[in-house]
């Protein structure tokens, strides 16, 4: 009888180790010159680190998803992701039913993210890219999605008009724009698509690649 317990306990124990380490296996690494993202098979973004020193910058404990759900006024958290290498997306599906689909370019110096699609989506009015829960404190910037200290700096910029910082709020969003200047058009020409003191409103669609 005692051997029969210890075997069922044994087996238990095997089982939830498996379960735990399928759980927090990555199903994404993203990876820069400077950063490595995993992601996880729930959607959430597991660790933040740096390629130079390894140091750490995800805060454990918090879920940190890479895409939320914003349905009547409250956050709603992925459940489950899948990554197809071929096409670059990542699936994230939901508790409300709702699917999410995300393109995923990997640059030497940043990382390009783009919201394809969004099934199913019921109620569900804005989404929030993150939010990513972090170690960094020192400065957090209000108008430029960004936080930093004296080694590291981690931020989101917005690349269309329908994207601003921080979650959704029901106020106005002051406006704001881009403006054309080179303080020397000879040392730095102005590129030839534009013009100077042409002006384009803030987060409108950038031609970064």
């Amino acid at each position: 009888m005692k051997r029969k317990v210890l075997f069922t306990l044994a087996t238990a124990l095997l089982a939830c180790l498996t379960a735990c380490a399928a759980q927090a296996a990555p199903v994404l690494t993203l990876q820069s010159a400077y950063v490595r993202i995993n992601v996880d098979g729930r959607g959430l973004i597991t660790s933040i680190s740096s390629r130079l020193s390894g140091k750490e910058y995800i805060t454990a404990g918090k879920p940190s998803p890479i895409l939320s759900l914003w349905e009547d006024g409250k956050i709603v958290l992925p459940t489950s992701a899948a990554y197809d290498p071929g096409q670059q997306t990542l699936t994230l599906a939901y508790s409300n039913d709702a699917s999410a689909r995300i393109k995923l370019l990997q640059k030497e110096k940043y990382f390009r993210l783009q919201l394809l699609a969004l099934d199913r989506r019921g109620v569900v009015n804005n989404i929030v890219w993150g939010p990513i829960h972090t170690t960094i404190s020192k400065t957090i910037g209000d108008i430029i999605g960004v936080v930093h200290d004296d080694e590291w700096a981690i931020g989101i910029l917005a690349l269309a008009d329908k994207t601003t910082q921080g979650p959704p709020a029901d106020s106005d969003f002051g406006q704001m724009y881009y403006y054309i200047h080179s303080p020397d058009s000879a040392k730095y020409p102005v590129p030839a698509k534009y013009k100077e003191g042409e002006r384009f409103s803030i987060g409108e669609t950038a031609s970064m690649t």
